[in-house]
């Protein structure tokens, strides 16, 4: 009788669960239950014989019990799947969403620099040379209305480091932009120097021991026609600050060292010559 009561209980509190959590936990428990019933309450009838309703609720407790642990075991197993699914699947979604935003970033920059790349070819000296200057780690000084800066301003090439007021800024090129200047910038120093090397000129040959930092002499006289005539061979290496009387001679940016390099020595900053 109190094996048929213990039942009717369990059904009774199975009608009244209302969610599938406590279906679950309820299902659980009747497992529990019949199997204590079936398997525990037959041993402790044999060492309670004369107490057949206490060892059917003990078995119907202690099968309860069981089947509440297992339960929660279980519970805790499906709940750990269900977050590590779930966390795998934001984690695939997120490799996803960066990943696109990767390729549509790549696929602008591609852009951007091609369109660079085609206008770097029809630019002049003086605008290669000003966007030189934004290769800097640290920037360049311009004004606001430098008419390469408002070019590159305009097709998104650049960015203002800082504002230094309302007429100037620090500027700097994208890193990506920069990256293909300095290279096509090193490849003119390279063939510069290659080409100075093998060049045979009197001027040449002179300034390279003038130039040289072991020299004590850093002035020389020439005569002024020739001067030019020779310096007109010369690939852009030097920079000639003079007039009709003389001046000084110094490096292009960035020549110094690469002369350096070439020909294993120091050389100085500047030279003097006095035309004659």
């Amino acid at each position: 009788m109190g094996k048929q009561m213990s039942l009717e209980q369990i059904f009774k509190v199975i009608f009244e669960i209302t969610t599938v959590r406590r279906s679950f936990a309820g299902l659980t428990m009747i497992c529990g239950v019949a199997l204590s019933l079936h398997y525990v309450d037959p041993a402790l009838r044999v060492f309670l014989p004369n107490a057949t309703e206490m060892s059917s609720l003990l078995s119907f407790l202690g099968g309860s019990f069981a089947g509440y642990l297992a339960y929660s075991a279980l519970l805790k197993i499906y709940l750990f799947t269900l977050n590590r699914n779930k966390k795998r699947r934001e984690e695939k979604l997120e490799r996803l969403r960066v990943s696109n935003e990767n390729e549509q970033k790549a696929l602008k920059i591609s852009d951007s620099l091609s369109r660079f790349k085609s206008t770097y070819t029809h630019l002049n000296e003086i605008e290669i040379d000003t966007i030189r200057l934004l290769t800097g780690k640290d920037g360049h000084d311009l004004r606001n209305d430098n008419y390469t800066l408002r070019q590159l301003s305009r097709n998104h090439w650049i960015w203002r480091v800082s504002e230094l007021s309302a007429t100037r800024g620090i500027y700097k090129l994208h890193g990506y932009i920069a990256k293909y200047v300095i290279e096509q910038w090193n490849n003119e120093i390279q063939t510069n120097i290659d080409n100075f090397y093998k060049l045979e000129n009197p001027l040449k040959d002179m300034l390279l021991k003038l130039f040289a930092k072991q020299s004590e002499i850093k002035n020389f006289e020439y005569k002024l026609y020739p001067f030019y005539e020779d310096t007109n061979n010369f690939p852009k290496i030097f920079s000639f600050k003079t007039d009709r009387s003389g001046g000084t001679i110094e490096f292009e940016h960035r020549y110094k060292e690469a002369l350096e390099e070439k020909y294993s020595q120091k050389f100085s900053d500047s030279v003097s010559v006095k035309f004659i």
